[in-house]
């Protein structure tokens, strides 16, 4: 995962404890912040995105129809 977001230009930093790793990330475009907790029986995921213009529905939808092409 570090290796994906890093591809993306996004900064990393990688923490490890005996609980589990906690990935964090920020900058690479469209991305404010990021991070992945993958600890035992628990796996969270956090996002922030940066504000951009559009209607989030229909570009969400326009992306589905996208895919159905694919």
């Amino acid at each position: 995962m570090s290796e994906h977001w890093r591809a993306q230009g996004m900064s990393i930093v990688q923490r490890d404890s005996s609980d589990g790793p906690a990935v964090f990330g920020r900058g690479g475009g469209k991305i404010a912040a990021i991070s992945v907790y993958a600890y035992s029986g628990n796996s969270t995921v956090q996002a922030v995105s940066l504000c951009f213009p559009g209607d989030a529905d229909r570009i969400d939808d326009d992306t589905a129809d996208d895919a159905d092409l694919g």
